[in-house]
């Protein structure tokens, strides 16, 4: 597949060993974790019945693109339920890169998360970074793995605190009032930092870093070092299997209702006041829907755009995957990098990859017939643009 990098190949090699190795154990004495080993792997074959569910589009790019990413979201699942799971020893961890993109997520954005206990302390230090959109949000859930998640309380760019050398340091509890730090409840269990900029080339990434309060004797250890045991390895199998599952379900559902629905148009997620409560991130708004275009087709979207300080499209898979996650391919373009019409209207032609000569702004689906096209809109929820479109035949 074009564009797969060095780690991707591995990934997906290992997953085809291990896959290997499973069918291969005909002997669950050889060893005391075999068994649920064997166990596991039984069971992770439930996850291929997503790309063959009738809802799923049977065109050859979307059948491979979900078998690419079947390894991609056992990695996830596995760092949430295992390599990052300890609330005691937290650490917020980059968790996309440019194979590994999950929910549609925009390249325009940095994506770090930690997993922690709503019931107690941490604190959260380190530079501010150069980005001009920072938000940071308690959830209760991961949006996906856990169904729906809940936003319970976020910080913005607007009130955060930065002292005279861009260092930051908030405090993540329960019973923080607002101003003072990020509020938990008992059943927040995820932190998550999103840093915006219109072009990275130029943008400085927070060098931030997560600790729990108040810091015990080993608190300089990155990691616990408790042994592991049978028991939580396989505890740790079951979550993942359950994160899988959850996660597929979910943006299976979703993909195919927005096919279904939004087939070649976009449509606005409903505007809900406040935010505290949505599963989005803070200060959004959205228009999604679904690109359908043949490889003499384009979808043209026309509208007259917002003064939002940021706003951007994105394309992405059936799966919830990014295109070219920060890879410089036309797959995302904002409100900098656009040319509007001399009437200040915004013109955007969607296509497999053959762009018009005449059209001033592209963006590709790299090959892809079906998938997913998502607008976002940030720190203007008032005003929100109507879009039009249409499938045009090109030459």
């Amino acid at each position: 597949m074009h564009g797969r990098s060095k780690s991707t190949s591995i990934i997906t090699a290992a997953f085809a060993l291990w896959s290997l190795s499973v069918s291969a154990l005909s002997n669950p004495e050889d060893s005391t974790d075999a068994d649920i080993w064997r166990n596991f792997g039984e069971q992770l074959k439930a996850a291929s019945q997503f790309i063959h569910h009738p809802d799923t589009p049977r065109d050859p790019v979307t059948i491979a693109d979900g078998y690419q990413m079947l390894p991609r979201i056992f990695r996830l699942a596995w760092e949430y339920a295992f390599e990052y799971a300890d609330p005691e020893h937290p650490i917020l961890f980059k968790s996309t890169d440019s194979y590994l993109t999950n929910g549609w997520q925009t390249s325009d954005a940095v994506y770090h998360s930690a997993v922690i206990d709503g019931s107690k302390n941490y604190r959260l230090s380190g530079k501010r970074g150069t980005a001009p959109f920072f938000e940071l949000t308690a959830n209760e859930g991961f949006d996906g793995m856990h169904g729906q998640s809940r936003m319970v309380s976020s910080i913005t760019e607007d009130n955060l605190t930065v002292d005279a050398n861009n260092n930051i340091d908030i405090l993540i509890g329960p019973g923080i009032k607002s101003g003072a730090g990020l509020a938990t409840t008992a059943n927040t269990n995820f932190v998550f930092l999103r840093q915006y900029s219109h072009n990275w080339e130029d943008t400085e990434a927070a060098q931030i870093k997560i600790e729990r309060l108040p810091e015990s004797a080993d608190s300089s250890q990155r990691f616990s070092l408790e042994a592991p045991s049978r028991h939580s390895i396989d505890g740790a199998f079951q979550t993942t299997l359950r994160y899988m599952l959850n996660y597929l379900k979910t943006y299976h559902t979703r993909a195919a209702n927005i096919v279904k629905n939004s087939r070649n148009t976009l449509v606005a997620f409903p505007y809900n006041v406040p935010d505290k409560g949505s599963t989005m991130p803070a200060g959004h708004r959205f228009a999604v829907g679904a690109y359908d275009v043949t490889e003499k087709q384009a979808l043209v979207v026309t509208f007259k755009p917002t003064e939002a300080p940021y706003w951007a499209f994105q394309m992405g898979n059936f799966w919830g995957e990014t295109l070219a996650y920060q890879a410089g391919a036309a797959t995302v373009i904002n409100n900098q990098s656009i040319k509007q019409e001399a009437d200040g209207s915004v013109r955007l032609v969607i296509s497999q990859g053959k762009c018009p000569a005449t059209a001033l702004n592209c963006l590709t689906s790299l090959g892809r017939q079906v998938g997913i096209v998502i607008y976002r809109q940030a720190r203007q929820l008032e005003l929100f643009p109507e879009f039009h479109t249409q499938l045009i035949e090109l030459d």
